[in-house]
């Protein structure tokens, strides 16, 4: 409950982006380590335990002769202000002050978090088994990607309740590697996979990945993995880069990862930070964050999905299963209906697809 509060210079503002390497704050180059936007303070707070109540932006009080030497600052050659008339200016300004925001600063306000890890883990408890009732939810998002399965060995992280699990081998998977972090959720899903008559083709493995990222790479290697699937999983890892290149290391050439993930980290908010996501990701992170992957496919999905998450941002206590019933009744048609039409004209959605490659060129003699 303690409260962290921190002020540095907000590098992803338009004014920032506008002003560029003139901006003072860049010109430090020696003195500032990293620079920080919105986006990474955050999420670097979030891995530390700390969840963000505001961020807002914060100006300056200057005298107006302190404030015009600044503005000179930014130009290699600066005007002669020693001149007698300069002189006499700059005493005249130097009795006005002024208040300036020009948004490239900014104020954090952030709390340490308790220990909600009990709290949190019922609540996914309870949501996968609301979801898990009426599975078109999963197959919906896993149709964009249903090729991908076939004839393949898929590890896939989080498997829950084997909500996914199950359509993974309806979709021609040859067998299936589940491995989830709570047991009682493993014994839901062998449950699910008996009744399926899935036992045969898939394996459950107890694992905390957080901790264990070194382990799932020698569980790719022993069970010749050809796959790995995630949904809605990977937003909940503190080192998701490490995560990715240790897959990528795993994987053979030519094995893919696929991601099911939030989309939109400008509607990251308190009810992300009750589930524990870290995280919601942007096209640039399919890009960067997956490397040294190459990004072969996404699709962004569910317009009307984001709207409610903003609605509803301010609400920590909100829990999905209650709502869920009603997006899936009403909203969740409307959202595929719009996703088939305007898919790829959509201006922001909820809900990442994505396939990466694992693609090594070979060297030829010149490179070497």
């Amino acid at each position: 409950g303690g409260i962290f509060i921190l002020s540095t210079i907000d590098s992803g503002s338009l004014s920032s982006k506008i002003i560029g390497k003139r901006l003072e704050d860049f010109r430090r180059l020696r003195e500032h380590l990293y620079f920080f936007n919105r986006k990474n303070i955050s999420s670097f707070l979030r891995m530390h335990n700390f969840a963000i109540d505001s961020i807002v932006s914060i100006g300056n009080t200057f005298r107006l002769d302190h404030l015009l030497n600044r503005i000179l600052l930014m130009y290699s050659k600066p005007w002669n202000i020693n001149s007698r008339l300069g002189t006499v200016l700059m005493k005249f300004l130097s009795r006005i002050s002024v208040y300036l925001n020009t948004h490239t600063k900014m104020i954090v306000f952030s709390r340490k978090r308790g220990d909600d890890s009990t709290l949190t883990t019922q609540r996914i408890r309870n949501d996968l088994m609301a979801m898990g009732e009426n599975l078109d939810y999963y197959r919906y998002y896993m149709n964009y990607v249903k090729s991908e399965f076939l004839n393949k060995t898929v590890l896939e992280l989080g498997s829950g309740t084997g909500n996914s699990s199950g359509i993974i081998l309806q979709m021609g998977a040859k067998s299936v590697v589940g491995v989830e972090r709570d047991p009682d959720l493993i014994e839901i899903a062998r449950k699910k996979m008996h009744k399926e008559e899935f036992e045969s083709k898939i394996e459950f493995i107890h694992m905390n990945i957080d901790e264990n990222i070194s382990e799932l790479g020698k569980i790719i290697r022993e069970r010749k993995v050809d796959v790995v699937f995630h949904f809605n999983f990977i937003e909940h890892i503190k080192k998701d880069i490490d995560l990715i290149k240790a897959i990528y290391e795993a994987l053979p050439n030519g094995g893919r990862i696929i991601s099911i993930v939030p989309a939109g980290s400008g509607i990251y908010s308190r009810f992300d930070e009750t589930y524990r996501h870290y995280r919601r990701y942007d096209v640039c992170d399919l890009k960067y964050r997956f490397e040294p992957f190459r990004l072969k496919y996404y699709r962004e999905c569910a317009l009307l999905k984001n709207i409610g998450w903003r609605l509803n941002k301010n609400n920590p206590n909100m829990e999905f299963s209650k709502y869920w019933a009603i997006y899936h009744l009403v909203f969740f048609m409307i959202d595929k209906t719009i996703d088939t039409f305007f898919g790829k004209l959509l201006p922001f959605g909820a809900t990442f697809v994505s396939v990466h490659d694992k693609i090594k060129h070979s060297v030829s003699n010149e490179d070497k």
